[in-house]
């Protein structure tokens, strides 16, 4: 709701981080997350939720996709090379 019809995606990406804590890999919230990856100012922040939940539940192509997000948004070399290596 906060998302879709409130346009409030920092308070949409709360509520999922709420809900993941309460219910881990909860489909319903790892979707919704998924789709609000395609929001430039929330992406990094959506790949740091989503990156562990992919890889606890085992969806690699998914989890690529959020370490690739991760690697172009980092600029500290140590770090780039840990995704980078994971990836």
């Amino acid at each position: 709701l906060r998302a879709e019809r409130l346009g409030d995606n920092p308070g949409a990406i709360a509520s999922f981080r709420e809900v993941l804590a309460v219910a881990p890999h909860h489909a319903g919230a790892l979707a919704a997350l998924e789709a609000l990856l395609s929001d430039e100012a929330s992406r990094v922040e959506v790949a740091r939720l989503l990156e562990p939940e992919f890889e606890a539940v085992g969806e690699h192509r998914k989890l690529a996709w959020t370490l690739q997000i991760l690697l172009e948004s980092t600029k500290q070399p140590e770090e780039r090379r840990a995704l980078a290596l994971r990836l």
